[in-house]
């Protein structure tokens, strides 16, 4: 990922403000979040894998080690993620990468948003492309996140095992069926 800096005009920070605090996030994120479903849903959207930057990792498609990416996390937080991570890859093709507190995956339908630390039993947090609406039975878990996205708090594999089926659907939402 590359940074950016944006001057948004001072009414349409506030306009942003309202609707990040709608979804409780920040400016940043929402306008991440919007800018990348712009972009990736674009028809002429590039495909291209860009050189990532040197705190990233970003490992050959189809492999990546949570636990050696998030030394010192819960272990549960590295199994729920490691787990969520495979069934990812699974799709094919699909490269992921450590992103400061969460793991990236490109094309970008899903991304792990962080892993816990600081609980006592570990767990991740999580944003699927396509709001709740947009899934097949969302489980109460799957609620509103930033604009075109679902969210869910993940912490135990009983959670893990109703919302994995949403990374194929949320794949299949933003590039159609493989």
């Amino acid at each position: 990922m590359k940074p950016l800096t944006l001057l948004l005009p001072d009414t349409v920070f506030a306009n942003a403000a309202a609707e990040a605090q709608k979804h409780n996030v920040d400016v940043p994120q929402l306008c991440v979040g919007v800018l990348s479903d712009h972009f990736l849903s674009a028809p002429s959207a590039s495909r291209s894998q860009p050189n990532p930057p040197l705190n990233e990792t970003v490992p050959e498609a189809g492999s990546f080690d949570v636990a050696a990416a998030f030394e010192g996390f819960p272990l549960k937080s590295i199994e729920l993620a490691q787990r969520f991570v495979d069934e990812a890859v699974k799709l094919g093709k699909i490269r992921a990468f450590r992103n400061r507190r969460g793991i990236g995956f490109d094309p970008n339908f899903v991304f792990i948003e962080y892993l816990m630390s600081r609980s006592g039993t570990g767990g991740i947090g999580v944003s699927f492309y396509g709001e709740p609406k947009r899934h097949t039975k969302p489980p109460r878990i799957l609620v509103k996140g930033i604009p075109s996205y679902s969210r869910a708090k993940i912490y135990s594999a009983e959670d893990l095992d109703v919302i994995l089926p949403h990374i194929r659907e949320s794949f299949e939402l933003k590039f159609g069926s493989r």
